[in-house]
């Protein structure tokens, strides 16, 4: 007789349908084994099952005499990433009878099924009578992951007299009846598409850089040394090849000449003395601005951007080895588009590790700082004085101390503009960047509440995370954030937590995000322009997109881009604002920020955002302008054009569209570019009062326009209008 194979039957529910199936962990037959050993308390099995599955049988395979009582089914069910079971959150408890001598399969079913909130669950057998064996099989299985301190992560555990918990090899015999929850459209959805394109082979991605390079109005991003074209559907990638290497390039997103628009720049990523900057043309054509050289040859590890010795100009701050010893080069802005090495960037090295760079305003005096990660400490170095000397500042990362829930971001009331004020918060929390270091989840700490995961049994194994970075976001547009645990290794998963009643809860199954195992990194921004936010992941040496496709009000997406006049608008939302939290090891969400405004009944007409950098805050003004886009103007708020709310202008594909109430003389429609440029003016006359439809051929019948993101403004003898039109050739 032939060894069992392990089998589990998922029978797939069919949509709007409950399905009932049975998830059998170990086929019958073959040869048996049994749990012999007297002094094991508890026998378990661990499995992971979908949110709202409804469990009503259990069944498991006894050996020995009959009695009334031959053992007790427990099943425990909870969201945490622990080893065991939490022995107090007991949510079934059944006895079972045994009927006959030998070998005989009992059933015990539910009055009340239980129905699973998400994540693992454990069926535990317990409590059996001194004759009674529990039959396994006799197939060792080879643990999928194995944790840090050696022990193996198998699904099969077992608990001694002592308390003590460890793995099994073998597996008891198992089936357990379910009803599958239906299937639904509410989570995250993954973009196959772009995995599929994205099979090269790569390096380690380590990190993760967002901006809009080619002027649709999208966001592109960057990862393991290629560009992802956002074409609103899905991500176009685009190799980048330097001239003088086959290697895989070191690639990321800055602003090169100054213009308002961000650029691509290169390295080499096996090593490379300069850095290349291109700008990208009409077509998605890429063409080369220029080098800034390098002191030595460096192979880079992590970038940041901000103006860190307050001149009032961006610096490149880059973490790498140089000839195999830790380096830290900058480079500052010394006109648009030129780029030289700053000589004060390697003194603030003072380790012998490769560092891991943040840009952050850690002591919110409103000057930028920089954070070194490198080994067991968080170095905090700041300019001081003058500017003429740096002090360095050594942090722990492990406690409570460096991980804690943002303070939300700060609304006021200015009564002299009639204007909301929007104070973006001057700092970020970070992590451990370092995967190799394990955090007591006990320790970790937010606000009032604990999202400790231990279940406080000291004789229990406890979970250590690895966290390799953590960024809060409010990816279900209610205005409260949500918080993504990111952890390095094959026995750790992302996590997402939502906040209820002042208790986190754990909403990664929920959401469709469950089962994403070694995700060391990602960005949440919203790449397809629906209000809702998406999340990149760093995962596996690859990068994977997830849509947000939750059944939620769209709120709208803020993108501080520089627009030349303040642009007319209503109604802009001042509800609960949050801007994207993060921290990592190189993820870099581009300078103009992004934030999310929630969909709230709070509107103002004007919104102006302040931010530090530049050894001053920064200063915008936020409008609406086209129902769902925002844009901004960089420098004070000046005098808001008018704005008549009985004329509108909307876009609907290749045709825009004027309403008006009344006739409006002399009217007059300019399109302008981001960075202030008239391309395309036009006398429309007299236009009575109704709905007149333009297309854009008859707009540009001189074919000027190119792809990319335009101001539309209508302007009139007594006002003006203003939207925006996004324009893909």
């Amino acid at each position: 007789m032939s060894l069992a194979a392990s089998v589990l039957l998922f029978i797939p529910a069919i949509p709007g349908i409950a399905a009932t199936d049975t998830l059998r962990t170990y086929e019958p037959g073959g040869h048996y084994g049994v749990y012999t050993d007297g002094s094991l308390v508890k026998c378990v099995q661990r499995m992971r099952l979908p949110a709202g599955t409804r469990m009503t049988s259990v069944s498991v395979m006894l050996d020995g005499p009959q009695g009334d009582h031959a053992c007790d089914i427990v099943v425990y069910g909870h969201e945490g990433g622990l080893l065991a079971p939490r022995l107090e959150r007991a949510v079934v408890r059944t006895r079972v009878t045994k009927e006959k001598d030998g070998i005989e399969t009992v059933t015990t079913h539910f009055d009340d099924p239980y129905v699973h909130a998400g994540g693992q669950c454990f069926v535990s057998v317990e409590g059996r009578h001194n004759d009674v064996r529990l039959v396994t099989d006799m197939i060792e299985r080879v643990a999928p992951c194995t944790e840090a301190s050696g022990q193996r992560r198998l699904e099969q555990l077992v608990q001694a007299s002592g308390g003590a918990w460890s793995t099994a090899p073998f597996g008891f015999m198992m089936d357990v009846v379910v009803e599958m929850p239906e299937i639904t459209e509410r989570g995250f959805v993954r973009d196959t598409m772009l995995d599929d394109a994205r099979d090269k082979g790569r390096s380690d991605v380590r990190y993760l850089s967002v901006s809009d390079v080619n002027g649709d109005g999208r966001l592109d991003f960057s990862a393991a040394g290629m560009l992802y074209m956002n074409d609103g559907r899905s991500m176009t990638p685009v190799d980048i090849t330097l001239e003088d290497t086959s290697a895989t390039p070191y690639v990321f997103f800055v602003d090169a000449d100054g213009d308002g628009r961000m650029d691509v720049a290169a390295m080499n990523g096996a090593g490379d003395d300069k850095v290349t900057f291109y700008t990208m043309k009409h077509g998605g054509h890429l063409v080369h601005m220029g080098q800034a050289q390098l002191s030595a040859s460096l192979v880079p590890m992590s970038m940041s951007i901000g103006d860190i010795d307050h001149d009032g100009k961006e610096e490149i701050l880059l973490g790498g080895r140089s000839a195999g010893v830790p380096t830290l080069f900058a480079l500052g802005r010394a006109t648009s588009g030129v780029w030289q090495a700053s000589p004060w960037a390697q003194d603030l090295l003072g380790t012998t590790e490769a560092p891991v760079t943040m840009i952050a305003d850690v002591d919110k005096d409103g000057r930028l700082d920089v954070v070194l990660r490198t080994g067991a400490e968080d170095h905090i170095v700041r300019m001081v004085g003058e500017g003429q000397s740096w002090s360095t500042e050594a942090r722990g990362r492990a406690g409570e101390s460096t991980l804690r829930e943002p303070i939300g971001s700060w609304i006021g009331w200015d009564d002299e503009r009639q204007a909301a004020i929007l104070r973006l918060p001057s700092s970020v929390p970070w992590s451990d960047a370092n995967a190799g270091t394990a955090h007591d989840v006990r320790m970790v700490s937010y606000g009032s509440a604990s999202i400790a995961l231990d279940d406080g049994d000291a004789e229990s194994p406890r979970y250590e995370e690895h966290l390799s970075s953590v960024i809060y976001a409010d990816l279900d547009n209610d205005g409260v954030q949500e918080q993504l645990r990111f952890s390095r290794g094959t026995c750790r998963y992302l996590g997402v937590f939502q906040k209820t009643s002042g208790t986190w809860e754990d909403v990664t199954s929920a959401w469709g995000l469950d089962g994403l195992d070694d995700c060391g990194d990602g960005v949440v921004c919203d790449l397809d322009g629906d209000g809702r936010l998406d999340l990149l992941v760093d995962r596996r040496n690859s990068v994977q997109v997830y849509y947000n496709r939750m059944n939620i009000m769209p709120g709208r997406t803020a993108r501080l881009a520089a627009a030349p006049q303040p642009l007319a608008g209503a109604s802009v939302d001042v509800g609960t604002t949050h801007m994207t939290y993060a921290s990592g090891r190189g993820r870099l969400v581009q300078d103009p920020p992004v934030f999310t405004l929630p969909p709230t009944g709070n509107t103002a007409d004007t919104m102006t955002v302040y931010w530090p950098g530049d050894g001053a805050l920064k200063e915008r003004v936020l409008v609406q302008a086209g129902g769902h886009d925002i844009h901004v103007r960089r420098g004070s708020t000046g005098t808001l054009a008018s704005y008549d709310e009985a004329v509108q202008i909307r876009m609907s594909g290749a045709s825009l569209t004027i309403s008006s109430q009344g006739t409006l003389e002399r009217a007059n429609i300019t399109l302008l570019n981001l960075v202030g440029e008239t391309v395309l003016a036009s006398a429309l006359g007299n236009l009575p009062a109704g709905i007149h439809t333009l297309t854009i051929s008859e707009l540009d019948k001189t074919k000027t326009l190119v792809s990319g993101t335009y101001v539309v403004r209508l302007q009139w003898e007594t006002g003006d209008a203003v939207s925006v039109l996004r324009i893909i050739r």
